[in-house]
């Protein structure tokens, strides 16, 4: 569990330089929507960078496990996970590299509400 954490952190710091400033949504950390998009994220980065099959598979194994949650949510509430995710999306997108401190944050809770 600890190593998928320190392999996301250490994705989360290959290579990303900032985009540009987010100023719509702010993630939170605290939400399944939130961190299934930015695990998505950087999923995709991680893909696209060329990264090591174990720090893809340990970025792709949050993002799945986070998408289980949204799948639930989205099921009594599809406009709720809709409404979130796209601003969210977009300002990940914006600035990546000012997204690692939430990627580790959402990481840590999955691993601590019963990610392995």
């Amino acid at each position: 569990m600890q190593t998928q954490r320190m392999l996301l952190v250490a994705l989360a710091s290959v290579g990303l330089t900032a985009c540009g400033q987010a100023n719509a949504s702010t993630p939170d950390v605290s939400q399944d929507v939130d961190c299934s998009v930015i695990a998505f994220y950087f999923t995709g980065l991680a893909q696209q960078m060329g990264v090591n099959p174990t720090e893809q598979r340990a970025v792709a194994a949050v993002h799945a496990w986070y998408s289980t949650r949204v799948r639930a949510i989205a099921s009594e509430d599809a406009n709720e996970v809709l409404s979130r995710a796209g601003p969210i999306l977009e300002a990940v997108k914006r600035d990546p590299a000012n997204m690692r401190d939430e990627m580790a944050a959402c990481t840590d809770r999955a691993l601590n509400e019963g990610l392995h």
